[in-house]
């Protein structure tokens, strides 16, 4: 993207330069595939601050961002976040420059623009994390995190709190909206413990930055009774691994004083640079509702596995099979004794659970669990493995999900494996990709990573044994829980992606286009048709090119058909007249599909519904 000041540069040349040499300065540009839609960047927001407030509180944000000259409106997720835009302030160009760090020759010479907006939750405000934008003529910007709590939120006073002696002072439990604005800055909150309590601590939100927690408690001294020395987390001390999310428990030893230092990776900071800092008791944190989820989720971790999803799944095909009840079997809990005489290292590798029998099929006994069925277990110390065993038919074929609720990648790394009757593999969640170049010019395999599904038919029937283990020996925990759904496939729509487009910026009489890109899973057979309803006035759709997925020689994958589905992609190209009318507030436009198998047609389904806006074209602007 072309920065501002090359625009501003590049204009006055233009102006100022003979025949050639604006003929030279054009030809650069074409060479570099601009156009003129991208010459002019959208409206976008890079802070918010505060980022959090209480149930019913009316507070004063700040919004800090580039492009948004004239916002006038407030656009969040849910009516029941609403703001009034204000006038702004003077701009701060020293905090300006520190917002947008790096060669001038290469960042936008405007300083961050501040839009200052009178914000009001509502009582009955949900709970958790909203999605917030500004409405400007240049269009909807992009959308930033907005807390709300079901407590008091604490912004950090305006005092230096940089070290322990000057420490700002919170009250437990705490919610803090803090800001790391200075090189190397560190923000030192001190809150008072008693023995035995346990202190929990985490960033819920962030903002420009990639925090670190510090944890400063009393040490026994005679020289300096106020000496203060680091004390670990319980994370710390019990695991090696690299944490994913900023968060650490502490249970006080000793009744005093205590220091929360926040700092950033690498001392990184800038006016743009915010967190949200929760600390508590046990588990009296601040409620969290999840936030609402703005596609299909099918490959995933953290998609919930549970009794209707089946009928979700099923929702999306037009071939409804006639299932019973899905069936649960829990972890076993029996475990093979440990050999006489056997090595330290060998103890945990052969504390291996037992098999438990899960027969599949029609023709079982009238003990036996039919298809659908869900298991629950946990891999709960190093090298654990549990073992579930099974029957099938030549020709069945099933799917298999994993849900991993209470710890995720690349903690827990779920490995899930069929064996046959000899202890070989059959088929796994594990992602395996060819390596083309090598040394010897060999077909080489390399392990690339674990898949939340993974599909097979079973071509000889049998006995089969499902394993699940931690793809290390090395870590497990009570919390690496697993949910494994398997169940009959079902040819369906997989996920449908907007390539990350969660708004539309149309340009009035020009054309603007949407990639959407399908998984076909478990051997759909048939199309997907997509089309837009609820578009403004004088936008047309129209259907442009389909690609079949083709991968790059890089990404070949060696087990493809079992852990990743066949994709396509779609383009639809929207076009703009030239008199529509300009948009003030943002249209919701809804993205819908409908599924093709031969001559059967299935109903409409939701794919995303988009805030669409009509802007003026800004070719016009230069």
């Amino acid at each position: 993207m072309i920065s501002h000041s090359m625009l501003v540069r590049i204009k006055q040349s233009l102006s100022g330069a003979g025949r050639w040499g604006r003929l030279a300065l054009l030809v650069l540009c074409v060479g570099g595939f601009f156009t003129a839609g991208d010459l002019f960047a959208q409206p976008v927001i890079k802070s918010v601050f505060p980022s959090a407030a209480p149930r019913g509180a009316t507070i004063s944000v700040e919004f800090r961002g580039t492009n948004l000259d004239g916002a006038y409106a407030v656009w969040a997720d849910s009516p029941e976040v609403e703001g009034e835009v204000k006038p702004a302030g003077p701009i701060d160009e020293a905090a300006a420059q520190q917002s947008q760090p790096g060669d001038p020759d290469t960042q936008p010479t405007r300083p961050a623009e501040p839009v200052v907006v009178q914000l009001r939750v509502h009582a009955a405000a949900r709970l958790g994390t909203h999605r917030i934008r500004l409405v400007s003529p240049s269009g909807l910007s992009n959308w930033l995190s907005f807390f709300v709590a079901d407590q008091p939120v604490e912004v950090e006073t305006g005092e230096a709190h940089h070290t322990p002696r000057a420490a700002q002072s919170a009250l437990l439990p705490a919610l803090i909206n803090g800001r790391l604005d200075q090189s190397g800055q560190l923000d030192c909150y001190s809150l008072m413990a008693s023995e035995g309590d346990e202190l929990k601590f985490e960033v819920i939100q962030t903002q420009g930055l990639k925090p670190r927690l510090t944890l400063l408690g009393p040490a026994s001294s005679w020289f300096d009774p106020e000496r203060m020395e680091r004390h670990l987390f319980l994370e710390e001390r019990q695991s090696d691994l690299v944490p994913t999310e900023v968060r650490g428990t502490y249970r006080v030893q000793r009744a005093g004083r205590y220091i929360i230092q926040v700092s950033s990776l690498f001392g990184q900071a800038s006016a743009d640079a915010s967190y949200l800092l929760a600390v508590s008791r046990g588990d009296k944190g601040p409620r969290r509702g999840s936030l609402p989820m703005q596609e299909w989720q099918e490959r995933s971790f953290t998609r919930e596995i549970g009794d209707r999803w089946l009928d979700s799944v099923q929702a999306r095909s037009l071939k409804i099979l006639e299932l019973g009840p899905v069936s649960h079997v829990a972890e076993p809990t029996v475990a093979t004794a440990t050999p006489v005489g056997a090595r330290p290292d060998t103890l945990l590798a052969s504390r291996t659970a037992v098999a438990t029998d899960v027969k599949f099929g029609e023709d079982q006994s009238e003990a036996a669990i039919a298809l659908p069925a869900i298991l629950e277990g946990s891999i709960d110390r190093p090298a654990d493995i549990d073992r579930y065993s099974f029957t099938v038919k030549a020709g069945d074929e099933i799917a298999i999900e994993i849900e991993t609720p209470l710890t995720q990648l690349p903690a827990f790394n779920p490995w899930v494996a069929i064996l046959d009757s000899e202890n070989h593999e059959v088929c796994s969640n594990l992602h395996r990709k060819v390596s083309l170049f090598n040394n010897n010019a060999e077909r080489q395999i390399f392990f690339a990573g674990v898949m939340p599904k993974m599909v097979h038919r079973f071509e000889k029937p049998g006995e089969y044994t499902l394993q699940v283990q931690d793809v290390t020996t090395q870590y497990g925990a009570p919390t690496y829980h697993y949910r494994i759904f398997i169940r009959p496939q079902v040819p369906h729509v997989g996920e449908i992606s907007l390539g990350g487009v969660d708004c539309l910026n149309l340009e009035r009489g020009r054309a603007g286009r949407v990639t959407l890109t399908t998984s076909y899973e478990e051997g759909f057979p048939g199309n997907v048709s997509f089309a837009f309803s609820g578009l403004p006035a004088g936008v047309q759709a129209f259907p442009a090119d389909t690609l079949i997925d083709r991968k790059a020689a890089t990404e070949i994958t060696d087990n493809a058909p079992t852990v990743i589905a066949p994709t396509s992609e779609t383009t639809l190209v929207l076009e703009v007249s030239p008199d529509a009318p300009l948009t003030r507030l943002p249209q919701v436009v809804r993205v819908e599909c409908r599924v093709l198998e031969q001559t059967k047609l299935g109903p409409a389904l939701l794919v995303r519904e988009l805030p669409v806006m009509i802007v003026p074209d800004r070719e016009k602007k230069l």
